[in-house]
C-alpha cells in the first residue's frame, strides 16, 4: 500500500457534521476503509536480538558495551582515544 492509498483511505468522504473523536474516527477508518493484505504477504519479521555485552579490548579500565556488529571487540570511545595524538607536535 502507499502512502497515497493511505492519505486516500483516511481522509476521503469526511462526516459532514465532524468526528466526535479523532481515536475513533482513524480506528473506524483503518479496520472500514482501508484495503485487505494482498494475498502472499508476509507478516514482518521482528527486529533481530541485540549482540550481547563484551569487554572492551581498547585501553582504559575494563569496561563492558554492546557491540553493533559480532566481528567488533572495541568501543567506540576507545578507538578515538587510541588515535588520538600523543605529545607535542
Amino acid at each position: 500500500m502507499s502512502a497515497g492509498d493511505l492519505r486516500l483511505a483516511l481522509s476521503s468522504a469526511l462526516p459532514a457534521e465532524g468526528v466526535r473523536t479523532a481515536f475513533g474516527f482513524l480506528a473506524h477508518r483503518m479496520v472500514e476503509k482501508l484495503p485487505p493484505r494482498p494475498e502472499g504477504t508476509a507478516e514482518s519479521t521482528p527486529p533481530p536480538s541485540p549482540l550481547p555485552l563484551i569487554a572492551c579490548d581498547g585501553p582504559g579500565e575494563e569496561h563492558l558495551f554492546r557491540p553493533h556488529e559480532s566481528w567488533v571487540t572495541t568501543c567506540g570511545p576507545a578507538i578515538v582515544s587510541s588515535n588520538a595524538p600523543t605529545g607535542p607536535t
